[in-house]
């Protein structure tokens, strides 16, 4: 009884878990199908639909985080930090990550009272309570983690036909400062990622900053290393009176070859992480095809031998 009731209680959890990557999926495509029409139109001021209805469904998360935000600058900032590299920057968002860490961790003794009135051992549900609550702890931080590393990847897939446009744009006499603009507005559709960080860039020149200033204060906030070499080359350019064009050709060269070899690298991983799913999935099925007929003549044999 109690293995029936732990091979249904396996079967619902990866059925709800495959059935929520499915909307997950689609859902995401609908997203960016719509945010590209959003910025094909223009921006909307407004929340309606779906939308709206899940930020009010969530309005009690930020209230939440609140009464947990731990009062330490620094841990506020690290966190501020972390939501800044994965690409949130609204004003509640570190209150509603709190939130939904608590929520999540709530979930551990509603894990445990659970496998106590489903008949489970006591042993047996404290520890998918530990490990619920364990989960729920570490998941807003590998969600933070992972949605960073992704944006990284989209930044960097972006930067080296960004400069190669900023050195267009240089070498056609325009400033950096007034070729920052035109160049967000060429990667407005392409790389929206890298057009967003490119627009705060040109609000801190506004403000007195340089343009390798703005452009390595970007790459510390976003974690891109080549933003802020690109920072410092420019930094140092403009320090000792050399060319911007050529010391942004330089670095933008450098750039291609840099991500030529990390896609190589990717492509020799490639022979080696093949190997397990090629051994797990592939050659046991191959050896029931082959195997399989030669097995049962052989146990006919030894069976009219009886």
């Amino acid at each position: 009884m109690l293995q029936n009731a732990i091979e249904n209680l396996l079967g619902l959890t990866v059925g709800g878990l495959l059935l929520l990557l499915v909307v997950s999926l689609i859902s995401r495509r609908n997203r960016q199908v719509s945010q590209r029409l959003r910025d094909m139109v223009g921006p909307d001021k407004t929340e309606s639909g779906w939308d709206g209805v899940k930020i009010k469904a969530l309005s009690w998360l930020p209230s939440l985080g609140e009464a947990l935000a731990p009062k330490d600058k620094q841990e506020r900032g690290r966190w501020t930090h972390r939501l800044a590299m994965a690409g949130v920057h609204q004003a509640a968002a570190f209150r509603a990550l709190l939130g939904a860490r608590a929520v999540l961790i709530l979930l551990g003794p509603v894990a445990f009272l659970l496998g106590v009135v489903g008949g489970f051992s006591l042993v047996l549900s404290l520890l998918a309570g530990v490990a619920v609550s364990a989960l729920g702890m570490i998941l807003p931080g590998l969600w933070l983690d992972w949605r960073a590393a992704r944006r990284q990847t989209l930044l960097r897939r972006g930067l080296p036909d960004a400069l190669d446009m900023l050195v267009m744009c240089v070498e056609g006499g325009l400033s950096l400062s007034a070729s920052l603009p035109r160049v967000r507005a060429e990667l407005q559709t392409a790389h929206p990622e890298l057009a967003a960080e490119l627009c705060v860039a040109e609000r801190e020149i506004m403000v007195g900053l340089s343009a390798g200033e703005a452009l390595r204060k970007v790459g510390e906030r976003v974690g891109l290393e080549e933003l802020v070499s690109l920072g410092s080359v420019l930094m140092q350019s403009q320090r000792y009176g050399a060319s911007t064009a050529k010391a942004m050709r330089t670095y933008a060269d450098g750039l291609r070859t840099e991500r030529r070899h990390r896609i190589e690298e990717k492509a020799q991983k490639a022979a080696v992480k093949i190997l397990f799913p090629t051994l797990l999935c592939i050659f046991p099925a191959i050896f029931v095809v082959i195997l399989g007929p030669a097995a049962y003549q052989i146990h006919t044999i030894f069976s009219h031998m009886k």
